[in-house]
């Protein structure tokens, strides 16, 4: 599961979510492209390489999990 954060923050803000779910049994990780600022260019891409990554390491299907801004993706 990768949970993506609200606008201009990062997965610092995320840290208590992700351990919520962490506790629920799933395994979650932060989008770790720093502060949010939005759909800038080369942000989708950067993206889709970490849920490749994430897919290929667990070899499974990721889930994604907005907060707030993060929702828009």
């Amino acid at each position: 599961m990768l949970v993506l954060p609200g606008l201009v923050t990062s997965d610092r803000s995320t840290i208590a979510l992700r351990g919520f779910l962490k506790s629920r049994g799933y395994d979650s990780h932060g989008w770790e492209l720093g502060r949010n600022y939005g759909p800038l260019p080369g942000v989708e891409r950067k993206m889709v390489d970490r849920v490749k990554a994430l897919s290929d390491k667990h070899g499974r299907k990721v889930s994604l999990v907005g907060w707030s801004l993060g929702g828009i993706y």
